[in-house]
């Protein structure tokens, strides 16, 4: 037999059992969808450095409880570590919170779709003297 035989055979078989054929192109799309959405990640986060130079020399300096939880620095504290470093060239503090943005009061007490959740952040000082990126274009 030919390829172009097999291949015949192949589309032949595939157009026949049409459930089986379904199945086998789900599970083909779920598998290629699920890698390309892993390796997205796992590149972002684990393989490609943070976009600006000496990338390697930026840290997170986080504190933790007495059970190991991870736990927010508080402005004061942050002050003392920024006064105190010598180690350090920059420190920046940051922080992210959510909020939610209301049209008028109903949709405050009712959460209605004219309500909406915004994700914020504040930094002190100013974040570009600690780490020089490029300007978004």
């Amino acid at each position: 037999m030919s390829f172009l035989q097999d291949l015949r055979f192949a589309i032949r078989l595939l157009v026949k059992d049409r459930g089986f054929t379904a199945v086998a192109v789900l599970a083909l799309a779920l598998g290629i969808g699920v890698n390309a959405t892993v390796f997205t990640f796992v590149n972002a986060v684990l393989i490609r450095s943070l976009p600006f130079k000496d990338a390697d020399r930026v840290l997170v300096v986080a504190s933790r409880d007495a059970k190991g939880r991870d736990r927010s620095v508080s402005y004061p504290d942050f002050q003392d570590l920024r006064d105190a470093t010598r180690t350090f060239a920059s420190l920046t503090g940051f922080s992210g919170a959510t909020m939610s943005a209301f049209r008028d009061r109903t949709s405050q007490r009712t959460h209605s779709p004219r309500s909406a959740r915004h994700r914020s952040s504040a930094a002190t000082s100013s974040p570009a003297t600690t780490v020089p990126a490029p300007p978004l274009s």
